[in-house]
């Protein structure tokens, strides 16, 4: 992913946002749909950490992780990738 192109061939919808489903690394199991703009998927490339987009708030965030204990989301090595979903215009 070298081009600086590549980010244009997501299927992006009329706010430029792209639904994303969160999975299990191992199991496949889905943890969460979510969306992300441009700006999200270039950090959640650059960094290898997911950074979504956040419609009612209108701005970028991370799933939170607990400091003390390792949580089932940061131990299963989830991975976000965009992805066609039925299920896009529910939030």
């Amino acid at each position: 992913m070298t081009n600086p192109d590549w980010i244009e061939s997501v299927a992006w919808n009329a706010d430029g946002l792209a639904p994303v489903v969160a999975q299990d690394a191992a199991s496949g199991e889905v943890l969460m749909l979510a969306w992300m703009n441009r700006e999200a998927l270039r950090r959640t490339v650059a960094s290898g950490e997911a950074v979504y987009w956040s419609r009612s708030r209108k701005a970028l965030w991370k799933k939170a992780r607990p400091r003390d204990i390792r949580s089932a989301w940061s131990r299963s090595g989830s991975i976000a990738t965009p992805t066609p979903c039925c299920c896009a215009s529910n939030p």
